[in-house]
């Protein structure tokens, strides 16, 4: 018997277009047998949109005219079909999505490959090859896909009941119904305001904290045991509301939260998520949550009032980045969350994302809230995000016993304005790193916190709570940077008992600390008397000067008033300097970096003039690029800046 293989290259047709593949056909004895398909590299599109508008065409999501949509039968399974979005391929997110758990949830199946990403996009062209841009352009040829993960949509008409002698000044009144669930994290007027929430009373929460007709327009209040009573008790899962405006009659519709990450990437390679606009959801996963899933980029989106954390990273998912997006009216921004090393999730990018309004009003009742927050995990890069108006802190480390954190580099970052303002008992924090690991000397080496700029914070500007290491390698530098109107400007601690010593260890050096609003720039915070050779601190710039009983200044468990007397007693601090570094303008000006955009107006200036003490002034062995990019020459400033001296 003869037998010849014969590869010839042929169309290879499915579901969103054709592409060239090889066909193998094996000549036998004569006959002819197609014996296999290899298919090369393809780019099909695809399109998912609103139920709302549905249905689209034939419904198989090849075009925007015949989407994937939620309908009768894709309620139970999903409206888009996921085994049809292959490596190379593109889903394309169009219209707003508010029809509940189907319509706004994105669970897809196959990973990409190298070379093929899948792609989910929100910048939805309806006409082909329209350029839709980041965050779909406002374009009549696009389309741009918002997701707003409604637990319930709740229709007004008769459903609503007016609440007896609820009647206001304003003229409106608060309505109760019976809801499907518990919803006591968010409730939404519409998909744009979010309802302000009313506490239970103090003496009784089985009643709001104040009276019915004192309520502000655009409330809503759920008691606290509302879902735990008899499903017979007249409050069993009963909702209050007053409309931001009218009456709760007709069809304006009143959202809840819903539960789950609007897009989950599990055990899935090679994505990219972009352009998206995604809102409201209170669980504690993510509004995007990826897990155990390497080279995701998640870039260019906006992520809104997540009632947890907005981006969620956790089990061991490598190699990805976050880069560009706005996440603001959140919990938390994004948290890598990891409890030992096999969970770590390692070599981020993180990069140009503006996150804001970080719960400041403890709205979510969150007192773990960060900007950005990441639990172990080595080789990150963080650099230029624009994080400010947070309630918790503004980045924070932390590593679990035995938990390894290593080569991080945080760099040219503008933190500010870091308030809890509504009474949760938050740390207020800019940059810092804790720990309770004390089981691995070597397991937390090579960070670095470089040229970023901390500022109005209500507690520690900079903190580190490392130990000293038992190799040659520093577990924290802080270089070169800025920290202006911090509670306290720097501050450290061992991880120690009164039964066990494990020496703290860092560099602090090339910082300027300015304007502590307690009066202290230095604080220690532990336990006392145990070996501190593993710090160093030097070229630092203090302004200003202790005042007489400020304690400006600690050492073991002492507190000293002046920089000179602390410098006589701790041995530390060469070549620092208690003087004014004259930055620009610090207050009002305008910010300058290498972050987008180049320029923030008025948020402050905080660049050292010309004849600043700062210039020149800095270890000379540090030699690196400043925030805006500049390099150092020759002896580099202290501070995040360095100064250009323009010839005569």
């Amino acid at each position: 018997m003869s037998l010849r293989l014969l590869r010839v290259s042929a169309p290879v047709c499915r579901r969103g277009g054709c592409v060239l593949g090889f066909v193998s056909i094996c000549f036998i004895a004569g006959s002819l047998r197609l014996v296999g398909v290899a298919q090369s590299a393809h780019s099909a599109e695809w399109y998912f949109r609103p139920a709302v508008s549905g249905p689209y065409g034939s419904g198989d999501g090849t075009s925007y005219d015949n989407a994937w949509h939620v309908n009768a039968s894709a309620k139970t399974q999903g409206a888009i079909d996921w085994s049809f979005v292959r490596p190379g391929d593109t889903l394309f997110v169009c219209g707003t999505h508010d029809g509940g758990y189907r319509d706004n949830s994105l669970r897809p199946i196959l990973s990409g490959e190298p070379g093929q990403e899948i792609i989910i996009d929100g910048a939805c062209p309806i006409l082909p090859g329209a350029q839709c841009g980041d965050l779909g352009a406002e374009s009549p040829d696009c389309d741009p896909g918002v997701m707003f993960a409604a637990g319930y949509r709740l229709l007004g008409r008769n459903q609503w009941q007016q609440v007896e002698g609820s009647a206001g000044a304003d003229g409106g009144a608060v309505y109760y119904r019976r809801n499907s669930g518990c919803t006591r994290a968010q409730v939404f007027e519409g998909t744009e305001l979010r309802l302000n929430r009313v506490q239970d009373s103090p003496s009784d929460p089985g009643l709001p904290a104040i009276s019915w007709s004192s309520w502000p327009a655009g409330s809503f209040w759920q008691p606290a045991n509302a879902c735990s009573l008899p499903s017979d008790d007249p409050m069993y899962r009963i909702l209050f509301y007053k409309p931001s405006v009218g009456t709760a009659a007709g069809d304006r519709a009143v959202y809840t939260a819903h539960g789950s990450p609007i897009l989950f990437l599990r055990s899935l390679n090679y994505y990219r998520v972009r352009n998206l606009s995604l809102r409201n959801a209170a669980t504690s996963n993510g509004m995007i949550q990826v897990s155990d899933s390497d080279h995701v980029s998640i870039e260019s989106n906006e992520l809104r009032w997540a009632g947890n954390i907005a981006i969620a990273i956790q089990s061991g998912s490598d190699n990805g980045q976050i880069v560009g997006n706005t996440i603001h009216d959140s919990a938390n921004g994004i948290y890598f969350l990891s409890s030992r090393d096999s969970d770590n999730s390692n070599n981020w990018i993180i990069s140009r994302n503006e996150i804001f309004d970080i719960d400041q009003e403890f709205y979510y009742g969150d007192r773990d809230s960060h900007g950005l927050g990441i639990q172990g995990g080595s080789g990150h890069q963080i650099n230029r995000n624009h994080i400010h108006h947070g309630g918790g802190s503004g980045i924070t480390f932390y590593t679990f016993p035995a938990q390894t954190q290593s080569q991080n580099i945080v760099e040219y970052n503008f933190v500010h304005d870091i308030y809890d303002i509504g009474g949760g008992g938050r740390n207020e924090r800019g940059i810092e790193h804790g720990s309770s690991n004390k089981d691995l000397p070597s397991a937390t080496l090579g960070n670095i916190v470089r040229y970023n700029i901390v500022a109005d914070t209500g507690g520690i500007g900079l903190r580190v709570k490392s130990r000293r290491s038992t190799t040659a390698s520093v577990t924290w530098s802080l270089l070169n940077n800025v920290v202006y109107n911090a509670g306290v400007s720097f501050a450290w601690s061992e991880y120690s008992s009164a039964q066990e010593a494990i020496p703290p260890g860092f560099l602090l050096q090339n910082n300027i600390f300015m304007n502590p609003v307690s009066g202290r720039h230095l604080q220690q915070d532990g336990h006392m008397g145990f070996d501190l050779q593993g710090i160093e601190m030097s070229h630092n710039v203090y302004f200003p000067d202790g005042e007489p009983g400020s304690e400006s200044f600690g050492w073991q468990n002492l507190r000293f008033d002046s920089l000179a007397q602390w410098q006589a007693v701790s041995g530390q601090g060469q070549a620092s300097m208690v003087s004014d570094p004259q930055l620009e303008d610090p207050v009002g000006g305008d910010f300058l970096w290498s972050g987008n955009p180049g320029v923030i107006h008025g948020y402050g200036n905080f660049m050292p003039v010309v004849s600043s003490p700062a210039v020149d002034a800095g270890a000379t062995e540090l030699q690196g690029l400043d925030i805006r990019g500049q390099p150092s020459i020759e002896i580099i400033d202290i501070g995040a800046y360095e100064v250009v001296i323009e010839p005569d």
